[in-house]
């Protein structure tokens, strides 16, 4: 958005995606299918997932919380091109600053002081290498944009000029 000015939303980027997923996820599966000589196999017990159900027993009160959070989440993502008319700063990076500081303030018990998310847990259970590796490549995306190197490649790139968009993203 900053080097274009456009704002690619999620409906904008699930009419490029689902049907490229369509495509690719049966074309991987026979791929690996035939490279693992997988020609027949047995399912075993069926039922499994419904033994494996009964024993995880009913959804507590955070699991249905955090449910609900998450369903509210996705909603918030898929509709944000729409929220953004009415509330323009409204962009994805500030929706999931928004989300990760409300799961620290939704209660799942107020009188024990239980919340979605807790500061111990923020901390020994998140994936932060994941983080850094996003911030990483930001980070190195804007360097290559400040030295010139990103428009250097997009100019070496100019023969992929006209090709459809399932194209470009295979290549």
């Amino acid at each position: 958005k900053e080097l274009t000015g456009l704002d690619v939303t999620f409906m904008e980027w699930l009419k490029v995606g689902l049907p490229l997923v369509v495509i690719i996820l049966p074309l991987c599966v026979l791929a690996l299918c035939k490279i693992f000589s997988v020609n027949d196999t047995q399912l075993g017990e069926v039922d499994i997932i419904q033994r494996e159900l009964k024993a995880l027993g009913p959804m507590s009160r955070g699991e249905k919380i955090s449910f609900y959070t998450v369903t509210v989440c996705i909603l918030l993502f898929i509709v944000r091109g729409q929220i953004s008319t009415v509330i323009p700063l409204l962009r994805d990076e500030n929706l999931a600053i928004i989300i990760g500081v409300a799961l620290f303030l939704i209660p799942v018990d107020f009188k024990n002081g239980v919340f979605l998310m807790d500061s111990k847990t923020a901390i020994n259970k998140v994936s932060w290498s994941t983080y850094l590796l996003l911030g990483g490549a930001l980070t190195l995306g804007h360097v290559f944009q400040r030295a010139g190197l990103a428009e250097w490649l997009a100019g070496g790139m100019g023969f992929l000029q006209g090709l459809p968009e399932v194209a470009l993203i295979v290549i």
